[in-house]
C-alpha cells in the first residue's frame, strides 16, 4: 500500500525555537505517491507517528551516533531507517540525522531536508 498522505507534528510539541523546512512542509501539503520512493513520512496521526515521537528520546539516551547535541525529530522511516530533524536547530532549515535503529553506531547527517529528500529520490531512481 503506497502512502498518500502525512502530517506534520503540531507546533505547541516541538522544541521551543523550532520550525520545519519550508520544503517539508510544502511537501506535505502538495504530497502524491511516488513509485518506488523507498521512505514513509511520519503522519503526527497514525499509532506509527505517535508512538516514533515517545521513542525519540530513547534514541537520544541510549547511545545512538550524531544524537548527543540534537533534539530528535523523527519524520521518515526506511524499514530499520530513520529520518530525524535536529531538534535544537532554530534556523527554518535544520539539519538531518539518519539512523539505523539497529545499528547505534550506524547514522549520518545530512546539510538540511531539501538534500536529504533529492538523495532519497535518486536512490529510488526518480531523479
Amino acid at each position: 500500500m503506497m502512502q498518500s498522505v502525512f502530517k506534520s507534528y503540531d507546533p505547541e510539541i516541538l522544541p521551543e525555537g523550532f520550525s520545519y523546512p519550508q520544503a517539508y512542509l510544502d511537501l506535505e501539503k502538495t504530497f502524491r505517491p511516488l513509485k518506488y520512493f523507498m521512505w514513509w513520512f511520519l503522519d503526527s496521526r497514525s499509532k506509527s507517528g505517535q508512538l516514533a515521537w515517545e521513542l525519540r528520546i530513547h534514541y537520544k539516551t541510549k547511545g545512538w551516533k550524531y544524537f548527543s547535541d540534537i533534539d530528535p525529530i523523527p519524520f521518515a522511516r526506511d524499514g530499520d531507517w530513520a529520518a530525524f530533524f535536529n531538534g535544537n536547530d532554530h534556523s527554518g532549515n535544520p539539519a538531518i540525522v539518519v539512523a539505523d535503529l539497529g545499528n547505534k553506531a550506524n547514522s549520518y547527517k545530512i546539510a538540511n531536508f531539501e538534500v536529504w529528500y533529492d538523495n532519497a529520490l535518486r536512490d529510488a531512481g526518480l531523479k
